[in-house]
């Protein structure tokens, strides 16, 4: 009568699941069953039920849990009403100890967002009657079963489709990437043609209409400034074949150490440009009179690095 009153309490322990309380987060943890065979599958389900503002820090196992050993995970289930949350893990494990086998309290973390440091909550312990295999010694030997064999999931099948796949796409990307290079002409920096009209009279041209229009005396120096480097940049580039419209300050005057110039000459373009910067980038404000030098500077420049002509009249 005992031993039924004990089978009888183990079965209630397994299969009612038992709380775990700590403030607003409760654990669970419940076997489906609360004996079995050596080396059979007992399915162990653990819950959790918190607010939405707590977060669940699940325990981690690997091979074994205890004095069980973990076969899988089966499912995971979360829903969530009237701002609680119910999580829930069904694992399968078995044992092969015989007898009683404590299940012992299982950790839970939890934090709540925006507060630092994690608590913990225990499940209840549990117990299961791990039944040793009869064997019948009297009877004839059977031969050895074959393994089980179980259908294959999508799950366990998608690897093997899904990544040779990836791998095919990618190695298709990357020779359709090479062989578009390949047959791409390679791209040569050019400057652009010689202009039709010598460079020196459209620059003197520019200079005159731009003194013309008094830009500085109306307070616009920044406009007088840009409008001026701009005219010196671009004779540059038409005059020497210097990149000098997208080129700094510095990039020009290091490029005129391999360009047949003066050197005065050289000094009279960096103090027109480095002047013009401290306007554009400084908010600079020269003196009346260091306008027009900037101006005569740069006609200086023009004029002084005009080409002779290829066939000049003999007297």
């Amino acid at each position: 009568m005992k031993g039924f009153l004990y089978i009888a309490m183990l079965a209630i322990m397994a299969s009612v699941p038992v709380y775990a309380q700590e403030g607003e987060v409760r654990v669970s943890a419940e076997l489906d069953t609360p004996a079995i065979r050596i080396g059979e599958p007992v399915i162990l389900s653990l819950k959790a039920e918190h607010p939405e503002d707590i977060t669940i820090e699940w325990p981690f196992f690997d091979q074994r849990l205890q004095q069980f050993y973990l076969i899988g995970l089966r499912d995971t289930l979360r829903k969530a009403s009237a701002g609680i949350i119910t999580e829930q893990r069904n694992i399968a494990i078995t044992g092969f100890d015989t007898g009683f086998i404590v299940l012992e309290p299982i950790a839970f973390g939890y934090y709540r967002k925006g507060i630092d440091g994690v608590d913990t909550v225990f499940t209840e312990p549990l117990m299961l009657r791990v039944h040793f295999i009869e064997v019948d010694t009297s009877a004839a030997f059977k031969p050895i079963k074959p393994p089980l064999k179980t259908a294959l999931t999508w799950r366990e099948l998608m690897p093997y489709f899904v990544v040779p796949l990836m791998l095919l796409v990618l190695a298709f990307i990357a020779w359709y990437l090479y062989r578009k290079q390949r047959s791409r002409p390679k791209e040569e920096t050019q400057l652009p043609p010689p202009p039709t009209r010598p460079p020196h009279e459209t620059a003197l041209e520019m200079l005159d209409t731009l003194e013309a229009e008094g830009l500085w005396q109306q307070g616009e120096v920044k406009a007088y400034h840009d409008r001026l480097t701009n005219i010196i940049r671009q004779y540059i580039e038409d005059r020497f074949r210097v990149h000098a419209l997208e080129s700094t300050t510095d990039e020009v005057l290091h490029a005129f150490r391999t360009v047949p110039v003066p050197r005065a000459l050289v000094d009279h373009l960096a103090t027109l440009l480095v002047r013009a910067d401290l306007v554009k980038f400084a908010k600079a404000t020269p003196l009346p009179e260091e306008h027009d030098e900037s101006l005569a500077l740069a006609r200086s420049f023009v004029k002084e690095t005009i080409p002779a002509p290829e066939n000049p009249v003999q007297p």
